[in-house]
This record gives C-alpha cells, structure tokens and sequence, in this order.
C-alpha cells in the first residue's frame, strides 16, 4: 500500500521510472522465434520507458541509410497524418 501511494503521488513519467526501475523493465529482447515484429511488439508492451529508448535509439544507429531514411519517412507519414 506503501508503494502505491508513493506511486500515485507522482507524476505519471516520474512513476513509469520508479516503477520500471524497481521492477528491472523487462530486459534484453530475446532472438525471434517466428515473427520478429511480433515478438519486438510483445517486447516494447514489457519494456520500461529507458529500455525503450535506448533500444530504439541503437536499433535505429544499425540501420543502413537507406533504412533509416525510410523508418524517418514512415514515423513522420503517421505523424503528419494525427
């Protein structure tokens, strides 16, 4: 009860970050067993907030130009679209 009420005091970024670091995120993504985008999406739904970013951000530096010159087009279509 104690935890909750110290979460719920929080801002809701400052909670996500006290929480997932009192509970370990949920770690490194596992090799994909059948589908990739579905085992990255059950991931990213487990993952805390800084293990998302970090993710993102390295997975993003991996990628040929080409890719991420896509995945930036992608990402702003849909903003663009909201």
């Amino acid at each position: 009860m104690l935890a909750f009420a110290l979460l719920a005091s929080l801002d809701c970024e400052t909670a996500q970050d006290v929480a997932s670091c009192a509970l370990k995120g949920a770690g490194y993504p596992l090799p994909p067993e059948v589908d990739a985008m579905e085992d990255a999406r059950w991931w990213a739904a487990r993952a805390s907030r800084q293990e998302l970013k970090a993710f993102a951000l390295a997975s993003f530096r991996a990628m040929p130009a080409r890719d991420q010159t896509a995945f930036l087009s992608f990402v702003q279509e849909r903003e663009a679209a909201a």
